[in-house]
């Protein structure tokens, strides 16, 4: 101790003031920095690799709320609903503690017996709008849309919904702060019986499905915010930028589609959909379907509609440069998987191909510069950039999985070497690292194994 302490004194007296502050605040840094910063392996995940924050607690969305809160009008969209419409209000109030908060209810179904039963609703927080004619979905939001102040966001809810606790601002929170390119921000959705009705949407063979429907609440993988193509329109909370930039919801949907396509508007727009699970609804989805015998003949309509509208979109994506070479972008995150991408190249060295290796900056010591290399600052510059890129996007680790899946959403294909994938799950101890490992692995990924790498792969990737 007294060599130490000599040591210490000495230091003061040879040191620069400036150096001593930065010594002291170094130290203090080190003694009071949270332990959960750190694993066995000395570093912990709180961000992945598309920039969402893990590390949120209830405790700081309050904090950033009471300070950073928005004005928000909540359009809901009513159908002969009262039944499901009056506890809905109920838990709004009871739930979200603002005064200023502003409710438009949209009539779209104008019987009268309706009517009565609205206006006991009406008061100086919710105003009702009574339309003429039944429109559907899309017009009675944009009825309401219309009537919103310029400054004010929007959140559309459906009248079968149940407010839960902190609901609102975590909603709000997941549209500010997880990234300012967020446009639309949708919650975890659960049905009357607690199992997951949606947790973002996704495309499938069979058209459009939500992640995690019917599993418990507590899904470990459920629990992980994500960028999804679509949220469903049960809830939306959409910022007063992306309505001033896309305007309103499409009318020529009789019914349902509507949600996606406004969703497929925003990732066009260079503006991006996050679900946000940390926010959680009860629906009673499908509540007022039954009242409109044309339910499904509309719904058919829509879908043709939809996908003359977004065929191309999906499947016309340009994979190839000028050259007519099939242009891949290998994500790496470290030596080893650099070297993984350097393997692939060199098996497929040929005239119909043009690679490059895109990683950020003092991720590792690059060795070989033979091929295109494209180093980032951070994977914020590199996910803005990536997104644009007509081309196959190829992750070779989970970490950059989540790369390639937000920067598919628009333009070019999602591939994941998937070798060795689930051997590395199962020799993971730490349990919130192996959930991100498999949380990584989405729907919107094309799976693919080093013996299948050839060009009849990326020929079936122009038909899909």
């Amino acid at each position: 101790m007294l060599l130490k302490n000599t040591l210490k004194s000495i230091l003061i007296k040879i040191l620069p003031t400036k150096v001593i502050h930065k010594l002291q605040l170094l130290r203090f840094y080190l003694k009071y920095l949270p332990n959960n910063i750190y694993t066995k392996q000395h570093v912990k995940i709180n961000q992945l690799t598309n920039g969402i924050d893990l590390n949120i607690t209830q405790k700081k969305i309050n904090r950033w709320f009471k300070l950073s809160r928005h004005q928000v009008t909540i359009v809901i969209p009513s159908y002969n609903d009262f039944e499901v419409l009056k506890p809905c209000i109920d838990s709004l109030y009871k739930t979200v503690k603002l005064k200023k908060l502003k409710i438009i209810i949209v009539d779209d179904y104008c019987q009268e017996s309706s009517r009565k039963q609205l206006k006991q609703l009406e008061n100086k927080q919710t105003k009702i709008i009574y339309r003429s004619k039944n429109g559907g979905f899309s017009k009675a939001i944009n009825t309401g849309l219309k009537e919103v102040d310029q400054d004010s966001d929007v959140i559309i809810l459906n009248s079968d919904i149940v407010c839960q606790a902190n609901w609102f601002e975590n909603l709000m929170y997941g549209a500010y702060k997880i990234n300012k390119h967020v446009g639309i921000c949708g919650p975890k959705l659960l049905y009357q019986d607690q199992t997951i009705q949606s947790a973002g949407s996704f495309r499938s063979l069979y058209g459009f499905e939500h992640y995690f429907r019917f599993e418990p609440p507590d899904n470990q993988l459920s629990q992980i915010p994500q960028y999804c193509l679509a949220i469903t329109g049960a809830c939306l909370y959409i910022k007063r930028e992306l309505i001033n930039k896309i305007g309103l919801l499409s009318e020529e949907y009789k019914f349902t589609y509507e949600d996606i396509d406004y969703c497929l508007r925003t990732w066009r727009e260079n503006y991006r959909v996050l679900y946000f699970p940390k926010s959680q609804l009860i629906h009673y989805e499908g509540k007022t379907r039954e009242k409109n015998k044309k339910t499904q003949d509309n719904m058919n309509d829509s879908m043709a509609i939809f996908w003359n509208k977004w065929n191309s979109w999906f499947n016309d994506r340009q994979l190839r440069n000028d050259y007519h070479q099939f242009r891949l972008i290998f994500l790496v995150n470290n030596e080893k998987t650099h070297q993984t991408a350097i393997k692939i190249i060199n098996k497929l060295s040929n005239e119909e191909y043009f690679s490059q290796i895109w990683s950020v900056k003092r991720r590792f010591r690059v060795k070989d510069q033979t091929f295109n290399l494209r180093l980032f600052k951070n994977y914020d510059s590199l996910n803005q950039e990536l997104i644009d890129q007509q081309a196959v996007k190829i992750s070779l680790d989970w970490k950059t999985n989540y790369c390639v899946i937000l920067a598919s959403f628009k333009t070019g294909k999602a591939v994941f070497l998937k070798d060795h994938f689930e051997k590395q799950v199962e020799k993971t101890d730490d349990t919130s690292i192996k959930t991100l490992m498999l949380a990584s692995n989405r729907q919107e990924l094309i799976n693919l194994n080093l013996a299948n790498l050839n060009k009849d792969f990326f020929l079936s990737l122009e038909k899909f």
